[in-house]
């Protein structure tokens, strides 16, 4: 007696386990579904990639929050770091968060935005954690108006072609411009 190709074993046989993983490779590889595993242990932190702030006028600054998830099996501890000087972390809701973040629970920093110029600013903070992953937000943001960085543009008029022409502020160090010279 031959021995069907398929066939029905128990769901707790180690075999239904293997065949499991196997549809779930396979499924994950024709693009059916995505591959997960969920029995991670310790503690995951699960984050938005983004954090956008939008458009505020220079001189003024807003604050977003930005929840992390534990979604792992222990409390979570995070210490945010970030890369540019227009971001800063101004607190933790709820502030109980700081000794960790039990599983299953969400805490929110608090994350504000205050331009150091105007035009875009585009930074990223990273939260270093106990779990596996140090996460990556990239936080986006635009300061509009006139702002004290900026600089008036010199302007020298018209120029004739092979002429040089002093700049009209009274500098230390006078700019000079040339139109067809080398």
């Amino acid at each position: 007696m031959t021995k069907p190709p398929c066939s029905a074993k128990p769901l707790n046989s180690p075999h239904s386990i293997y065949l499991d993983f196997r549809l779930l490779l396979l499924g994950s590889l024709l693009g059916m579904f995505p591959a997960t595993l969920s029995a991670q242990s310790g503690p995951q932190p699960s984050v938005a990639t983004t954090l956008s702030f939008g458009a505020i006028s220079f001189g003024n600054s807003m604050t977003l929050t930005l929840p992390v998830m534990n979604t792992g099996s222990a409390p979570l501890t995070v210490a945010p770091s970030l890369n540019g000087p227009s971001y800063r972390v101004v607190g933790w809701q709820p502030t109980s968060c700081l000794g960790g973040t039990p599983p299953g629970q969400t805490c929110a920093l608090m994350v504000d935005f205050s331009p150091v110029a105007v035009g875009y600013h585009e930074d990223i903070l990273t939260l270093q954690t106990n779990g596996t992953s140090n996460p990556a937000v990239q936080m986006k943001g635009e300061a509009t108006g006139v702002g004290i960085e900026q600089e008036a543009p010199l302007d020298f008029g018209a120029i004739p072609f092979g002429t040089t022409k002093d700049s009209p502020v009274g500098s230390q160090q006078p700019w000079r411009f040339e139109f067809g010279h080398r």
